[in-house]
């Protein structure tokens, strides 16, 4: 059968099923492409979280390490200065007892403790070093923390051979309504556009045609 003995109301739903075809070849393809993208983002992601936690656990374990001896120092000096302070108590306590039966000594001699020689002090030599307290890395600035860097994600995934024999869609992934058919009104076919945007098809109307008798 040549195109004159098609009817026209024929001939358009012959336009709207290569039309509803090819969309869905179209978005076949899109959705093919869209899968392979999410498992690789989801593979991508998996791989990354597990990067992530190992940092953090990495630096978590170094922040304790760090935490516990810190503690140490402070509990070791903090013992050291107890102990500093009852050496302090007990030296002063020995002193003034010391010094208390010198004075009574001289008492029962008669002699002006004022007129006593000097005695020499027996350096025992410094103490042991205290150390200073280390400086702490300034912290930075609110906004200028910097977070972990994060490895590039896979590349998208390469299109589906079938998009060689169909247009791409556009970015939005919205396609524009086309055209009106070939003959349109004028051969008494009514189309009504798709709420999709995919094309023009629908539902046609057609008037009597003498061809299709």
């Amino acid at each position: 059968m040549t195109d004159q003995h098609i009817p026209p109301h024929a001939h358009g739903l012959m336009l709207a099923a290569a039309q509803e075809a090819h969309n869905h070849t179209r978005w076949t393809v899109r959705e093919q492409d869209l899968s392979k993208r999410y498992g690789d983002h989801q593979a991508w992601a998996d791989t990354e979280k597990t990067r992530i936690r190992a940092e953090l656990e990495k630096a978590a374990a170094a922040a304790q390490a760090t935490f516990d001896q810190i503690d140490a120092t402070g509990k070791k000096l903090a013992a050291d200065l107890a102990d500093a302070a009852r050496r302090k108590d007990q030296h002063a306590a020995d002193a003034e007892e010391a010094q208390a039966m010198v004075l009574d000594w001289c008492a029962r001699r008669g002699i002006d403790p004022a007129t006593l020689p000097p005695v020499p002090v027996v350096d025992t030599g410094p103490l042991p070093a205290i150390g200073a307290v280390p400086e702490s890395p300034r912290p930075p600035s609110v906004g200028q923390s910097q977070p972990l860097p994060l490895v590039a994600p896979p590349a998208p995934a390469e299109p589906s051979p079938l998009t060689t024999r169909v247009d791409p869609l556009p970015a939005g992934g919205e396609e524009p309504a086309p055209g009106p058919f070939p003959g349109g009104d004028a051969q008494g076919v009514d189309v009504a556009p798709r709420a999709d945007g995919d094309g023009v098809t629908g539902d046609t109307t057609t008037e009597q045609d003498g061809d299709d008798q």
